[in-house]
């Protein structure tokens, strides 16, 4: 992420786009932000906006964040910092600066120029732990159907199984733990809870 400033115009589109991504404390994905922008801009298409979010991200002027939800989010505060991410709904948040912990990046033994780290906290917002019956997704159901009546299951057959990515079975696995539907083995694997056989 370079801070081309000389070539970056900021156009009216990308001021809206700009103005809504940085009201937005939620970490927004391109259709978010193309909904929001449309009740300004009704002409404007999902197109310009993914357009203009390359533009400003390009710029340094705001920050691309990768998910597991396969959409990319995008932050109106370009400078390096942490996020905690919600297993169950997505939610992204901001974690105050004064929690970031210092990373040192490695010696020169690794043979790398290295530009920069990502580190993910990973839980449950307020809003999902508290809520033991918030609906299962598709992909939480899928994974559930899964699970044998009597027998422990293995991540990888629970992914073989599905033929879902491995981060998204580990997330319904997450989740059904925490729904109580599913319970974690003493080898790792998982089985049923016995209320669910």
């Amino acid at each position: 992420m370079t801070d081309n400033l000389h070539f970056f115009r900021m156009t009216r589109q990308r001021k809206v786009i700009f103005d809504e991504i940085v009201r937005s404390k939620d970490h927004p994905t391109a259709n978010d932000i193309y909904l929001k922008v449309r009740e300004k801009l009704p002409n404007i298409s999902l197109a310009t906006v993914y357009r203009n979010l390359d533009s400003l991200f390009e710029a340094g002027r705001v920050a691309k964040l990768a998910t597991n939800q396969k959409e990319w989010r995008f932050d109106g505060n370009p400078e390096e910092h942490l996020h905690v991410t919600c297993l169950a709904c997505g939610a992204i948040r901001d974690i105050p600066q004064e929690f970031s912990p210092k990373i040192p990046y490695p010696s020169q033994n690794t043979r790398m120029t290295v530009l920069t780290h990502r580190l993910e906290y990973l839980g449950y917002c307020e809003k999902c732990a508290s809520a033991e019956d918030t609906p299962l997704s598709e992909e939480h159901k899928l994974v559930l159907s899964a699970m044998p009546e009597w027998a422990e299951v293995s991540l990888s057959q629970l992914i073989e199984q599905t033929q879902l990515p491995k981060a998204t079975v580990r997330e319904a696995v997450d989740i059904l733990i925490l729904h109580e539907k599913v319970e974690r083995t003493a080898t790792d694997s998982y089985r049923l809870r016995r209320n669910e056989q």
